[in-house]
């Protein structure tokens, strides 16, 4: 599960729901619609956050994302939407089958392209996909072949494609000098970072964190 960092959702209820805003599917794909979490909120049950699946059960399913419902900025504004509920947002369960044709390199262009689609939502809180190996599903679910490896858990390219959004495009490094003042501004994701300071031969670690509404300027004490 790839979780963003700071993010804590406690104890409580995650409500879940199917269909986000009012998309329309493609003929002949089951929608199941979830509890809408306003209702749980008036009711004073503590949610805690918002979860939304994410299934296409078989290659053919994947002729739905040509509708204008699976659009960026309609997906985009569905999440939005939900925000207004001022609760981390969940991605709880995502298949993105392997097609027969162009299979490995369709499925991991789809899941990269997704990926940084719910990476990019704002109060999106954690992404999490449902079966790793391909024929590891229930019964009805293996012919999507929605694995990230295959058969002889070999990783896929999709596996690849988000080893590298994970590890590497989403990961701040960089290393500079200081200013006259002893400062330096960057620009970085959300996080746990460790900094190296280096001044006189000698280099001494600090751990800070990076978080949407907590602290952006930090000093460190160098020991002598």
């Amino acid at each position: 599960m790839a979780v963003r960092d700071g993010v804590d959702v406690g104890e409580g209820v995650l409500v879940g729901v199917a269909v986000a805003a009012d998309v329309r599917v493609a003929e002949g794909i089951d929608v199941a619609v979830g509890e809408e979490p306003g209702v749980k909120l008036a009711d004073g049950v503590g949610v805690k956050g918002i979860g939304f699946q994410f299934h296409f059960f078989s290659p053919e399913a994947l002729k739905g994302l040509a509708n204008p419902g699976y659009a960026p900025k309609t997906m985009l504004d569905a999440y939005d939407s939900f925000a207004a509920f001022n609760l981390p947002l969940f991605v709880t369960e995502i298949t993105i089958p392997t097609p027969a044709k162009n299979g490995q390199t369709e499925q991991a262009e789809l899941v990269g392209n997704f990926y940084r689609l719910w990476f990019s939502a704002p109060r999106m809180a954690g992404i999490t996909w449902w079966n790793l190996g391909d024929r590891t599903a229930v019964q009805g679910e293996n012919k999507a072949l929605g694995g990230l490896i295959d058969e002889k858990f070999d990783p896929k390219e999709s596996y690849r494609t988000l080893d590298r959004l994970i590890n590497q495009e989403w990961k701040t490094r960089l290393s500079a000098k200081t200013d006259s003042q002893g400062r330096f501004r960057f620009r970085g994701f959300f996080g746990k970072y460790s900094v190296k300071v280096t001044t006189g031969g000698k280099t001494q670690e600090f751990p800070i964190e990076l978080a949407r509404d907590g602290q952006r300027t930090h000093q460190f004490t160098l020991k002598q």
